[in-house]
């Protein structure tokens, strides 16, 4: 997740990753489709035992706008390769 960059558009990192996994598939194995799917989340925060940070907010890292910070996090981005067969 640390190399994860949010922005518009297709990420390299996602498309590359795919890419590894389904170089060890065979050719059949590797017939299927990528799904893309939103998810609305739960707005609320936990503290995380032992090291007492709080999740829950907006954090893309370094890449986290100021005014964003403080935001919470209610939606999700889930990509998924889900092959025809097995």
């Amino acid at each position: 997740m640390r190399q994860y960059e949010s922005s518009f558009g297709f990420n390299g990192t996602v498309l590359s990753g795919i890419a590894k996994k389904t170089q060890k598939m065979t050719e059949f194995g590797r017939h299927g489709g990528i799904i893309l799917d939103e998810i609305k989340l739960g707005e609320n925060f936990a503290v995380a035992a032992g090291t007492g940070k709080i999740d829950g907010f907006v954090d893309l890292g370094p890449f986290t706008a100021e005014a964003n910070k403080s935001q919470t996090c209610d939606h999700g981005l889930v990509i998924m390769f889900q092959p025809l067969s097995g």
